[in-house]
């Protein structure tokens, strides 16, 4: 039942202090790997040279947060030629079916490698020697010459679906038998055993339990009493810092953000703080996908009672964060509560965030005086952009949509029909310049997707008004798909309730 035995050398594996490093799945990794026998070499914490080599190496199409994780990776195998291994977790979900999380985990340590090696030379470099051999003069043939440049370690990226025990427990077994070489029959057949036969029949499956227990415990713990700990001290300016983890967490891209604040005396709380299975979302939630909007949502909900503000930390270029933290933003002032929203990328300068930093303080400040006076409550909600007027008892309300496809016009007059509603329609103009100049100039920072829905919606109005000087409708309805996926199709809307009035 067993495969090859342990090297009594231990195999070196490199882990990088970035993105997928701050989940709790890859801290339970990183501690199981120590616990298992293991040389551990971490990144350090992000420094200016790590984020100059990202900026210069990563892509201008990948987001601050991924192109920092290249950073680390080149830092640790031009550091540590040494390293036997690179683990990047292919990290899916960290509850279930839930939520998932940003696409850019997908194969996020595949990113890194091809950004700074060619993946032929990779995959040169660690086969064996033999097919290394009769593969080099193959692809010479064929015009194709291995560089045999920039060596990377073998890279592993095991899936992560799930923080339940047994399922992390699964990927530990993995990664132990990638790392210390366990034979793939072994691997496969240890798991079958019963539990009963397992101390007998299944070596490398005890060697995991302890471990995997340290590590588990140690990583999963949490104090309940994380908001005790966050109030007692009223005279305290209470700020919650509402942000992925991994941007929240690397100081250096938000310009100090929470360390400033808790310098300054604030009481600090983040999403790392809390546990998303603690947490559950408000009534006005949106239909979402990424786990960080669910976690967003349930915070706000949560704390709104309370702090005395929230500052949204985003990163420019963020296309599904562009809506949910701008949703959020507004919920909380509608709430009552003060709320600021930030976007870093890599030219964000320190001096320049901290001097809005300190605003934001003094006037959080007031906020909290006026809590411990008793006189903190919600503030009205007003309404920006010009009202209805009233009367007009003739007007009709307006229903429209942007224009998505020939075939979902074809849905929606025949559904406006069937509904005996054609006489209120407006049917969306199609695609043309105007529209498209929209889409690439107003509205350069959404997805094109958001861009040409909202400028077909703002060329369809447009045209409405000119031809209908009497004055608008009485009510103007939107109507915009939305389902189950990554695109922020069920945001949409939120975000052109803004927009529109602008355009």
């Amino acid at each position: 039942m067993g495969g090859r035995e342990v090297s009594p050398v231990p195999p070196k594996v490199g882990i990088p202090q970035a993105l997928t490093y701050h989940y709790r799945s890859f801290r339970i990794l990183e501690r199981f790997l120590r616990e298992a026998g293991a040389e551990v070499v971490c990144s350090p914490r992000t420094t200016p040279g790590i984020h100059a080599t990202a900026a210069t190496i990563g892509s201008a199409d990948f987001c601050l947060s991924l192109r920092l994780l290249i950073g680390h990776v080149h830092h640790l195998v031009t550091n540590h030629p040494d390293l036997d291994f690179l683990l990047v977790p292919y990290l899916c979900s960290e509850d279930g079916e839930r939520t998932t999380t940003c696409s850019k985990h997908r194969d996020a340590g595949g990113v890194a490698l091809r950004s700074l090696t060619r993946t032929l030379d990779h995959l040169i470099q660690h086969s064996p020697p033999a097919a290394r051999r009769a593969a080099v003069p193959v692809l010479e043939s064929a015009g194709v010459h291995p560089s045999g440049g920039l060596r990377l370690p073998v890279l592993l990226q095991p899936y992560v679906w799930s923080l339940e025990r047994e399922a992390m427990f699964n990927v530990c077994f993995g990664v132990y038998c990638d790392v210390f070489g366990i034979s793939p029959a072994a691997r496969m057949v240890q798991p079958l055993v019963p539990r009963s036969l397992r101390r007998y029949l299944a070596p490398y499956i005890q060697r995991c339990l302890e471990p995997f227990a340290v590590a588990y415990e140690t990583i999963m713990h949490h104090d309940a009493g994380v908001l005790n700990g966050f109030l007692p001290d009223e005279r305290a300016v209470r700020v919650a810092l509402v942000g992925r983890h991994y941007l929240i967490g690397e100081p250096l891209l938000t310009c100090d953000l929470k360390a400033w604040f808790l310098k300054a005396g604030a009481s600090v709380i983040t999403p790392a703080d809390l546990r998303p299975e603690d947490l559950q979302p408000g009534p006005g939630a949106p239909q979402i996908f990424y786990d960080s909007h669910w976690l967003f949502d349930a915070m706000v909900e949560f704390l709104a009672p309370h702090v005395d503000g929230f500052i949204f930390a985003g990163s420019f270029g963020c296309h599904p964060d562009a809506f949910i933290l701008d949703l959020l933003l507004d919920r909380a002032r509608q709430m009552g509560i003060p709320a600021w929203l930030f976007r870093y990328d890599e030219q964000a300068g320190s001096a320049g965030f901290q001097t809005r930093y300190e605003t934001i303080l003094r006037f959080l400040e007031q906020r909290r005086d006026r809590r411990l006076a008793g006189r903190t409550g919600p503030v009205a909600n007003t309404t920006v952009g010009p009202q209805a007027p009233v009367g007009h008892a003739s007007r009709v309300p307006l229903i429209t949509w942007p224009y998505m496809s020939d075939g979902v016009e074809l849905v929606m007059r025949e559904l406006a029909h069937q509904a005996g509603l054609t006489r209120y329609i407006l049917p969306p103009r199609p695609i043309s310049e105007t529209t498209l100049g929209l889409g690439s100039e107003t509205f350069p920072e959404s997805c094109c997707p958001y861009a040409f829905s909202t400028g077909s919606l703002a060329e369809t109005l447009a045209h409405y008004f000119r031809a209908h000087p009497e004055g608008p409708p009485r009510r103007i309805v939107v109507l915009m798909a939305r389902g189950a996926g990554p695109c922020s199709f069920g945001l949409y809307l939120h975000g052109q309730a803004r927009d529109l009035p602008e355009v």
